[in-house]
């Protein structure tokens, strides 16, 4: 096992800018746990932020057809999130 803090700043995935994804990640045997992963942008001096938790199969990262042994367990908290300022 093994503990990994996450901080990036300006991430840029296809044509989203966040400012800052922050968190804590734990190898765990075969998967990832993430326990807590938060991704922030501002924008019109408000910060919008989502939240991310739960367990990601390595298998999951290396097959392409989905299987019982890598089915991602991740939820993801929208409270402080505005999906209008992803990309159509």
């Amino acid at each position: 096992m093994a503990d990994i803090p996450v901080a990036i700043r300006d991430l840029q995935v296809e044509s989203t800018l966040l400012d800052s994804v922050a968190g804590q990640l734990k190898l765990d045997g075969s998967k990832v746990n993430i326990r807590q992963l938060t991704a922030s942008k501002s924008y019109n001096g408000k910060t919008y932020s989502l939240i991310a938790t739960g367990q990601v199969p390595f298998a999951a990262l290396r097959e392409t057809m989905p299987t019982e042994d890598n089915q991602f367990d991740v939820t993801f908290s929208l409270e402080n999130a505005d999906l209008s300022l992803l990309p159509t």
